[in-house]
């Protein structure tokens, strides 16, 4: 079956193609492992260590499931409704700003940002309350989001778009796309992220975040995992053998 990927996804592997086949990034990564070569530790010598498991992948699957089965919180951006019960006057559509926070009629700016709708509804709830309105009962719910999925590429079973979670991991991130295709993976794996206007690569060994041995890190909204692998279909993500596996996000 072919994949797909939107536009935007596109476009960031071709860009992280080029810059990484490029002979001037070439250079600065192989710098950068030079620089760091003296101390690297063992972890990243490339020494017989076991793959992953059905197990392992079974496992990690279910956590992160059940971590997206949670209310993401709310983040700036976001849009939300709030209806307060038989006071039309205050009710209405909020936009989380830059602060975090949104601005509501006689109890004026309040914390929104890291909250689920439901929390916000309770401490509404509680600042009306207060002083202007006799247990009040409150709703809050999302009407507009911003963007959060993330993408899973490569020698995975079911690669695809993914929501993000501000808790879900790497390997949580391998584990949603099915975990590692024991017949085609390999051990390293590729986070594209685009932050502040710039684009960073980083390159993990997925045995040794499973063993403890190096960082799992969090996974963000917009990120691209890439599994490397070798067979049909994955020669176009053949750029990814020139990311070290550094642990470390690194600028293109």
């Amino acid at each position: 079956m072919e994949r797909r990927i939107d536009a935007g996804w596109s476009t960031t592997l071709q860009f992280a193609r080029y810059e990484l086949l490029n002979a001037k990034s070439l250079i600065l990564l192989a710098g950068i492992v030079f620089q760091l070569s003296a101390c690297a530790s063992p972890q990243f010598k490339d020494y017989e260590v076991p793959a992953p498991t059905a197990e392992f992948n079974a496992e990690n699957r279910s956590a992160a499931e059940e971590l997206l089965a949670r209310p993401y919180p709310l983040t700036v951006g976001d849009k939300v409704e709030v209806r307060v019960y038989r006071a039309p006057d205050l009710s209405g559509d909020h936009r989380i700003d830059g602060d975090g926070s949104i601005s509501l009629p006689l109890i004026g700016e309040v914390p929104a940002a890291g909250l689920s709708p439901s929390d916000l509804a309770r401490n509404l709830e509680y600042r009306y309350g207060q002083r202007y309105l006799e247990n009040p009962s409150i709703n809050v719910q999302v009407t507009e989001t911003v963007r959060r999925e993330f993408s899973v590429e490569g020698a995975v079973r079911r690669p695809g778009m993914f929501t993000s979670q501000p808790t879900l991991t790497l390997l949580d991130a391998v584990a949603l796309a099915g975990g590692a295709d024991p017949e085609t993976a390999t051990r390293k794996v590729v986070v594209l992220r685009r932050s502040g206007g710039e684009s960073y690569v980083a390159g993990f060994d997925l045995t040794q975040m499973q063993l403890g041995q190096q960082p799992n890190p969090f996974v963000r909204p917009g990120d691209v995992v890439i599994l490397e692998g070798s067979g049909p279909g994955l020669d176009t993500l053949d750029f990814v053998r020139f990311v070290p596996i550094l642990a470390l996000f690194t600028r293109l």
